[in-house]
């Protein structure tokens, strides 16, 4: 992730930071005073405000995938159930078809 910067570098956030703000925006989205106020030594000028933006977007672009991916699981679940009712049917058949022609050898 890039970092995010003020007005120059010295005033860039760390690693650390950066994961604070992007769980922070999570809970309070882009309101920067209450994010700013959680991270020392920074104030709402020297932050960037586009970053937290595309932050913003990032965030909603990861809920989207994360959303995605839950529904495709409960659709591979679904499935996996189906496949396995019908391997179930199907031994359930030949079980039947062996009975039907071992009692159909019997009456020969």
């Amino acid at each position: 992730m890039e970092e995010l910067s003020g007005a120059g570098p010295e005033e860039g956030l760390t690693s650390e930071e950066q994961a604070l703000v992007v769980s922070l925006q999570a809970k309070h989205g882009n309101k920067l005073k209450k994010i700013v106020a959680k991270l020392p030594g920074h104030t709402p000028k020297r932050i960037d405000p586009t970053c937290f933006h595309q932050m913003g977007t990032l965030i909603q672009l990861c809920k989207e995938v994360d959303e995605g991916r839950q529904s495709w699981m409960q659709q591979k679940n679904e499935a996996m159930w189906r496949l396995s009712r019908l391997k179930q049917r199907l031994e359930s058949v030949k079980g039947r078809k062996r009975t039907e022609a071992v009692e159909k050898s019997r009456r020969r």
